[in-house]
């Protein structure tokens, strides 16, 4: 899923046929970040003890820092770590949040059309056995494009909204 703004095919197939691999992988990765933002302390501390740069930053010029330079040097790593795991669980809550807007807009779809996108891509049936259910494969294919188009339609109109 590239572009969060935008939503293609492949995202909407990808979303219905892995909907819940997708969310149960990205909660997982949400508790492992917050669990690293909670010790961001510990780590950052241990990483300050292997560091050499370190050193040479608290010796600056042969002089040693004051303890309150090598707290505020500390505190800017620490701020900084943290918001770079911010800026990663954010993300992650903004992809579950497009799976769960696709699958809405799928439940909004005619009971045809999501008979035919459940059937091709959450049962992962072949076009032969719908094809036995009485329909052709060009009205299949048919059906789901435009089921797909208008879950592309509906995520597009509510993100210009949002805008």
């Amino acid at each position: 899923m590239e572009n969060m703004n935008q939503l293609t095919e492949k995202d909407v197939t990808e979303i219905l046929s892995q909907r819940e691999e997708l969310l149960v992988g990205y909660r997982k990765r949400l508790e492992m970040l917050s669990r690293e933002y909670e010790d961001a302390d510990e780590l950052i501390g241990m990483l300050q003890m292997r560091s050499p740069g370190v050193e040479n930053e608290i010796q600056a010029g042969g002089v040693n820092k004051g303890l309150d330079d090598i707290y505020l040097m500390y505190e800017r790593q620490r701020k900084k770590y943290q918001e770079e795991i911010h800026q990663n669980m954010l993300q992650i809550m903004d992809l579950m949040d497009r799976i769960k807007h696709v699958y809405l807009y799928y439940l909004q779809l005619t009971p045809k059309e999501q008979a035919i996108l459940k059937a091709i891509y959450i049962e992962k049936r072949q076009y032969k056995e719908i094809i036995k259910e009485g329909m052709s494969e060009s009205s299949i294919n048919r059906m789901r494009k435009r089921a797909i188009k208008k879950i592309i339609q509906r995520w597009e109109k509510d993100n210009q909204a949002e805008r």
